[in-house]
């Protein structure tokens, strides 16, 4: 997806580097939650 789209990888990456710790760490643990639940449903 880099090659594909660079300028909007560039900007997701720079909205993510102003997030606070808290924030980051809820994001994280949702798409944790949201891959081992498609994990357990395929």
């Amino acid at each position: 997806m880099p090659f594909l789209a660079p300028r909007s990888w560039r900007s997701t990456f720079q909205k993510l580097l102003v997030l606070q710790d808290g924030q980051l760490r809820f994001f994280g643990l949702c798409s944790i939650l949201i891959g081992a639940a498609l994990l357990w449903v395929l």
